[in-house]
């Protein structure tokens, strides 16, 4: 569903598409989730998050996500690994993750992918219930606007 709605509506310029984390999953939900940000200072948000969840076990928190891993994905996608380290051990990112967390907490979500659109919480967040939620909140920006 993310690429389609790339496509279609963030490339054209018609929506902002904001991704934020959800580590319910314990300790090393929460570290992905800050690697996933110091990949970002980097350009590389997108294509590190495709590879942490490409490279999720089913033992959670057993050290699938321990921070030499972390870093050799961060390696593994072409980052400056020496500088994505720096970030992780750091805890950069530590405050923005919780808050993440706090705030779907508020929003009530459950699981991943949760899907928002101008506050509504979209379910089921298949291609075609986002495609028509877009297009209503694109068709009402519009007539707001005075845009026809």
């Amino acid at each position: 569903m993310k690429p389609v709605v790339i496509e279609e509506y963030v490339e054209p310029g018609l929506v902002r598409f904001v991704s934020r984390h959800f580590p319910f999953l314990g300790p090393e939900s929460t570290r992905a989730a800050e690697a996933a940000e110091c990949a970002g200072e980097q350009s590389g948000f997108e294509e590190y998050s495709d590879l942490l969840l490409a490279n999720q076990q089913r033992d959670r928190n057993a050290g699938g996500f321990a921070d030499a891993k972390l870093v050799a994905l961060a390696r593994f996608s072409g980052l400056d690994d020496g500088e994505f380290e720096s970030c992780l051990l750091a805890g950069k990112y530590v405050a923005n993750v919780e808050q993440d967390l706090a705030d779907a907490g508020e929003l009530g979500v459950h699981g991943t992918p949760s899907v928002f659109i101008n506050g509504e919480f979209i379910s089921p967040p298949d291609i075609e219930t986002v495609r028509a939620a877009l297009d209503r909140a694109l068709a009402a920006s519009a007539e707001t606007s005075g845009a026809n």
